[in-house]
Order: structure tokens, then sequence, then C-alpha cells
């Protein structure tokens, strides 16, 4: 019996007309869910036979997992929209142990004589169930590719949704092919074989005892129609040979193929399809309205779970298999223990092994197909990648693997990127990641003593990089910018040291970030005087007892805690001088000359020329130019502003001609340059703040941020310093850190540019009498330049506005001045 190919069937009193997707019974309509009305017309276009329950699992949830109840649920819906029950079964009937059957007769309409024909879309893609969710901007990338090319490749990983996204696609394309679109599936074919006779059955030709091929290409040759290969990685080079015999010898076809694996063919167009984004966009992400909407079809209903919803979606990568198989978890489970569970994935997100047409439907053996694609080189360069615990770059690979295994890395690589288990990361620099869910699958696959032997080798990596000694590199800005682009890497190696008992290595690591704490907002500050203060418990030597208070110090700084950075700069200072290590006892002087210097201004110029002699004594340049640059700020601070210009000019110059590379204390003297003349003299400080565009960090370091802003400010650019200074707050909010009283001191400089003197007098109050203290030093001594020449007018500490008073009115500010209002 041939299937329906109409758009309307009757049988009894009931007619269903397909395109409108409307049953009806003596012409009025029937209520008939959408589930319900797939069911009705899969088993009215396969009446010929018994269709198994495993089959109509497949047809109606596809790679969802449900149980045979939600099927027969259905079944029952299905019985009573057609006058049917259990005991009749007249229209459909149930085969016990082998699945149901439509048997009433069905009556074809035939065509009408008085009007033409409707035209009909000639295709045999299968009719959507669900929604396609978040898939927009691929659709339109994917009509454009179609329409320009004839060949084009849906690329990605097992479960992003490669078929459904090429259905949606050729279904909406239909109409623009004359002789129509027609879907292939590949999974069940063994051959060359088999493909031809797949594709000559499916366009309805019938061959004879020739060569298929030459058949295919005559009856296509000339036929605008469009072609779906779905699932030709396990065919790949029948598949391979057959689009190029097609495109070699047809004019007319187009060719649009599903793949985890590139086709090959020079004329191949390669579309990667993405996972689902897990970014909200208009209150909520795609990957979350997939989850919601499939765990609404289970059941579940979600009301004020946004944030949990949106760390589940995260966590699985915005995959939608992995998305769809988690959310019908919450049958059994909830929210909280789902998430709970994402740690062994594979065993909660399994489905059925394969669905009766051999897809995969459970999360592991869709990895697991992919991983059968590797060869070994692959699979263990997948297994060491593994060991990032965020991203990489090929510099990363090559440094760390230094030619010890994997051999070409950049050919494995880029096989990794062609089967999509690597992608690359969008934004800043060119950085690739594993999904989360393939880092997993990867360990899994790797032996416990290759898995160990993987993370001493990125252990080491990250120390050998770092630096185990880094007196040298305390101030060296590109190292810090490392750093904060491998915070996650160091963060592993940290606790892999520790747990296997190397305590030095893992000090060194802790140690050797300072300035890291200030480029990354101060995000990671408090963890790290967490951990620096639990080391210190323990028995390290007194060199590391100064290193770990070096750190815990800067820390402190960064969580605007006084106190704090008093005490370990005072215990720094004690283990520096008994480690019997004089550069580090050196460093040491600098960070106490900060504490002393607004206190003891003698004392703190005598602690900075100790430490230059020293450096001398050691023939160590850093030391030497550090001290020097940190006497020209205790000048600034002594309120000897120009005599503290003029030797960070001189100092600066002499960094200029002698390296090549911007480092922290040639940053302090473009800063003692710029705060010493931004209030009075703009247009130097703008002159000297240019300067800053040549430092490696200019665009991470909110300081750097900040500096700029009070020049834009100062300058009468008050909308850029305003823009400039909203995006800083957001930066620091987001870390949860307060960006007050710092950013205050620009607004006081836009104020005193536009004249608003009010303002200024009432902010700068706010800063005197605020409780808060000023974090950056260039900061500071801005605010006392602004302070001595305006005061706090008519406030006192009783009256003046705290931080808090005037925090909204200096955002709206901002605001205004961005919106052209102020």
């Amino acid at each position: 019996m041939s299937a329906i190919n109409h758009s309307e069937a009757t049988f009894g009193p009931f007619s269903v007309n397909f395109d409108a997707f409307e049953l009806a019974r003596d012409g009025e309509n029937v209520a008939i869910e959408p589930q319900v009305f797939s069911l009705l017309t899969y088993l009215i276009r396969h009446r010929d036979r018994v269709v198994s329950k495993d089959e109509l699992l497949d047809e109606l949830w596809g790679h969802r997992y449900v149980s045979e109840s939600a099927l027969s649920t259905q079944i029952k819906s299905l019985r009573r929209a057609v006058g049917d029950d259990g005991q009749n079964q007249n229209i459909v009937q149930t085969v016990r142990g082998r699945g149901f059957r439509f048997v009433a007769e069905i009556s074809e309409p035939a065509q009408r004589s008085t009007e033409a024909p409707v035209a009909q879309a000639l295709h045999n893609i299968p009719r959507e169930r669900t929604p396609l969710v978040g898939r927009e901007e691929d659709l339109d990338r994917l009509h454009a590719l179609i329409r320009s090319t004839r060949f084009t490749s849906v690329l990605g990983i097992g479960g992003t949704g490669k078929t459904r996204l090429a259905m949606r696609v050729a279904k909406e394309l239909a109409s623009e092919f004359s002789e129509g679109v027609w879907f292939v599936d590949l999974i069940p074919l063994k051959d060359i074989d088999a493909l031809e006779t797949a594709v000559a059955e499916t366009i309805g030709l019938s061959l004879d005892s020739t060569p298929a091929r030459p058949q295919l290409i005559q009856a296509i040759a000339e036929r605008s129609l469009l072609l779906v290969f779905d699932n030709c990685e396990h065919l790949k080079d029948e598949a391979a040979d057959l689009i190029d015999a097609f495109l070699e010898y047809t004019n007319e076809p187009r060719i649009l193929a599903t793949s985890r694996d590139p086709i090959e063919l020079v004329d191949e167009h390669r579309f990667y399809l993405e996972p689902l984004a897990t970014s909200v966009r208009d209150g909520v992400s795609p990957a979350e309205l997939l989850f919601r909407s499939t765990a609404e079809r289970h059941g579940a209903i979600l009301d004020s779970s946004g944030d949990l919803v949106q760390t589940i979606c995260a966590q699985l990568d915005g995959l939608p298999l992995a998305i769809e198989l988690a959310a019908a978890q919450l049958r059994h489970l909830t929210l909280e223990e789902l998430a709970q569970r994402l740690t062994q994935r594979f065993e909660v997100l399994a489905g059925r092994e394969r669905s009766p047409s051999g897809r995969q439907t459970n999360l592991l053996g869709v990895l697991q197909d992919t991983w059968d694609l590797l060869a070994n080189q692959e699979r263990e360069m997948l297994g060491f990648l593994a060991t990032f615990p965020s991203r990489f770059s090929i510099a990363d690979l090559e440094e760390s693997l230094n030619d010890a295994q994997s051999g070409d890395i950049a050919a494995s690589i880029a096989r990794l990127v062609d089967l999509s288990l690597v992608q690359r990361m969008p934004g800043r620099g060119s950085w690739w990641r594993l999904l989360e869910t393939v880092r997993m699958f990867a360990l899994e696959q790797t032996s416990a003593e290759m898995i160990e032997q993987n993370a001493a080798r990125h252990a080491h990596w990250c120390l050998i990089r770092l630096g185990r000694f880094p007196d040298d590199q305390m101030d060296n800005l590109s190292q810090a910018d490392w750093c904060l682009d491998h915070y996650a890497d160091l963060d592993a190696a940290e606790k892999h040291f520790e747990q296997r008992g190397e305590l030095e290595s893992a000090y060194a690591i802790c140690a050797g970030t300072g300035l890291l704490v200030q480029l990354d907002d101060g995000a990671h500050a408090r963890e790290k005087l967490l951990r620096a203060e639990r080391y210190l418990e323990g028995e390290p030597s007194d060199y590391w007892r100064a290193r770990l208070h070096s750190i815990a110090g800067l820390c402190a700084q960064a969580n605007r805690s006084p106190a704090g950075l008093l005490e370990h700069t005072d215990k720094y200072m004690t283990y520096a001088q008994s480690s019997n290590d004089p550069a580090l006892y050196a460093n040491a002087l600098l960070m106490k000359s900060l504490t002393t210097g607004f206190v003891d201004s003698e004392l703190a110029h005598q602690q900075l020329s100790e430490m230059v002699e020293i450096g001398r004594s050691l023939n160590n340049q850093s030391l030497i130019d550090s001290g020097e640059c940190y006497h020209a700020w205790q000048y600034v601070v002594d309120r000897e502003v120009n005599k503290g210009r003029e030797q960070a000019e001189v100092i600066y110059e002499r960094f200029s001609q002698a390296r090549s590379e911007i480092d922290n204390p040639a940053y302090n003297c473009v800063g003692i340059v710029v705060t010493s003349t931004v209030v009075d003299e703009p247009e130097i400080a703008s002159a000297w703040a240019g300067k800053l565009s040549d430092f490696p960090a200019v665009d991470r370091f909110w300081g750097i941020q900040n500096l700029i802003a009070c020049v834009e400010a100062s300058s009468g650019e008050i909308e850029a310093s305003a823009k400039r200074c909203l995006q800083v707050k957001d930066r620091l909010n987001r870390a949860t850190r307060d960006e007050f009283p710092d950013l205050l001191v620009t607004a006081v400089l836009g104020a005193l540019r536009q004249g608003e003197m009010g303002l200024v007098t009432k902010w700068l109050a706010a800063i005197r009498y605020g409780g808060s203290p000023i974090q950056m030093y260039h900061t500071i001594t801005m605010y006392r330049q602004l302070y001595d020449q305006h005061g706090v007018g008519d406030f006192d500490r009783s009256s003046a506005p705290s931080l808090d008073d005037v925090r909204s009115e200096v955002h709206a500010w901002w605001e205004a001045c961005v919106s052209g209002g102020g």
C-alpha cells in the first residue's frame, strides 16, 4: 500500500487535513493536541503495517527519553478523539507484543474538476513536533548558503541538532525547488550501493539492471531539487564520492549534508553548528528556553528558578541533546538534585541506547561515536587538552608539550576542530576550549596513569611559565596579563601540587601573581588571601613565609583592608630579612614604604633608598628602577609635586631607551606625571596619558582605565569620561567590588571642569568623611590636590554626605553626560 501523498484523507465520518493539522468529524473540527495529531498522521501514513512502540517513541519524541506510559496516554487520547476505545478498536488496533496499526478504511478525496489543483511543495521532510529554539541566525545563514552555493555541510558535535536544523531549512526552502527537497537518512545504510539505491527510492526513480550512478545523474541533472544527506560520518567516503559526482556532472541540484566529520570536497561550504547560547538575551537564553519547553512537556512547571536553570544549561554547554535529557529528569528529580548530579552526567542523562532508526539517544553514545572517528594520536591530544580547566591557545600547547607527545600538534588540533570537539572561543585573542561535556568524556576515556602524567605536565608548565622564583617578574605587566588569561590553569596547578604534598611549588604559584590582583578587578583577592593564610598555618620556610605575606598584603589592599595590609607587610619585612635573600628584602622595603609614606615621609624615603642600594649591590636594574620610581611618588605624596614629576620624567626616558617592554615602574612614572598635572595642566596630562596605550594590559587594568577617565574629565571630554567610568563601575560590580571612592575622584574632576562647584565640594566631603579608603595610589594623589585647592566648603564630619548618599547621584550624573544631558 502506498503512502498518502495528498493533503487530505477520510475515514468514516472523519477527515484529516495534513497541511492544516486539522481533524474534523462530519465537517466539525475535533479538538486534538499536536502530538496526538502527529501520532494519528504517522499511523495513517504507515497503515500498511504494524508500527512498533519503539518506532513511535522515536518519531514522536525524537532523542528525548520518555517511558512507554507516555505513549499509552497518547494512544488513549487518540482513541477518544476518533470515538474508539480499548474494547472497540475500529480505528487503531493494538497488536499485542508488536505495536499498533491503523485499521480503518481510508478514502482519498477525488480531485475537484472545477478547481485548479493546489500546488503542493514536493518533499519528504517529516513534520516538526516541537518548536525549534534559538536558531534564527543559523537559519538565516543557512538559507543564504544554500541559495548561493551548490554544496553546504552542517557540521557539529553529536547532539547539537544538525538534523533538526537541516530539516527545518529544507522545509522552508521547499517552494524554491520545483522538483522538491528530499531527505536521505544515511544511518541505516551500509555501503555505496545502499546509498545510491536510497537516493533513487527517495526521488521516485526506478533503477534498471545497469549501474545506478549514471541513472541517478541523468535523472537529476537538470532538475531543480535539494538533496539532504543526513548523518554522513559513517559513510563519509561513499557520501563524498557520490556528492562529488553529482556536483561534477549535474547543473541544477543542490546538496545539504549533515555530519560530525567534514566531507572534505573542494567546493564544500562548511557551516559549523554551535551549541545553543547560554547567555541571557531578552531575559532568557535560548538554552533555557529549550530546557523549560522540554520540562513542561514532561509535566514539570518551572516558575522562579531562572538562575539555577541557567546554571544547569551553562554546565551542559548549551548542548541541545544534553539539555533535553536533563529536563526529562525533572519527572523524578528536583532542579537542585539535577544540578548536583551533573558531575555524573553520563549516567544521569542516559536515554535509550539507540532509536529504531539507529540514532544515538544518549549523551555517552553520541560522544563514543565521535571518539571512534579519532586516531590514537588525536585521542592522546584530547586527553591532554582535558587537563586544561578552561581555555588554551596553540602557544600554550606548544610550550607545555614541548614535542614530548602527540606529534604534530597543529594537525591533531585541526582534526579535533573539524569534529567540533575543540571549539574556538569568541572575543579577545585566539583561544580554544573543550565543552565541559567533552572534557569529562575525554577524562573517562583516558587511563588514570595518563591522567596523572598529563596533570603533572600541565602543572609544571604553569610553574615554569610563571617562574618559580619570580623576583624579577614582580613588575612585569605582560606576566601579570598572562596570569590573568591563565588564572584557571594556575589555580588547577596550585591545587595539583598541594594535593601531592609539593608545597613549595604550590607556594610559588600562590605568591607569584601579585599584579594579577589588580588586573582582575580584585575578583580573586579574597580567595587568594584565604589560601595564603592557610599555607601560613603550616611550616613554610622564612623565604616562603615572606612571599606568602607579600601576596596576602596585596590581597588585603584589594579588599580595602588597611589593617590587613599593614599586618602582612610588617610580617613580610620580618621574614624577608631573616630569609637572607637581599632581593626579597628589597621588595619588602618597597611594599613597606607604601604603608609608611603618608604618615612618615622621611622613613619611606629611607626605605626606598635602602632598596635602591640593595639593587645596586646585586646589579639588579629592576630593583633600582622600582625604588627610584617610588621615590618620585613619595615626593608627590609630600606635596613636592614638581620634584616628583621631574624625577618621573627622567626615569621614564631612561626606561623607554633601555627597555623594549613597558612594565609597572614605567606605568607608575606616567601615572606620576599625569596625576601631578591633571588638575592644573590637563593638556600635559592628556599628552602623557597617550603613552598608556603602549602598556600590555591597558584594556584590563581598571586603574589605568580610571586614570584615563580622569584625564578625559579634566580635559573637558565629559561624555567619554562618563562612559569609561560606567564601564569600570560595571566591571568592578561584577567582581563584587565597590568602585567608590576611586571613581568619585574622577567625577569630581568632571564637575570641576563644568564649574559645578557645589557638586565638587559635596563629593569631596563624601570622600573625606566616607569611611572607605581610596585604593589606587594615583587616585589618592589627585584627591589630595583637589582637596587642597577646594576643601569641603561648609561640610563637616556631621553634615557631610556619605558615599552611599552620593552614589546614585553620581551614577545618574554619568548617565546624563553619556546621553548628552550632562
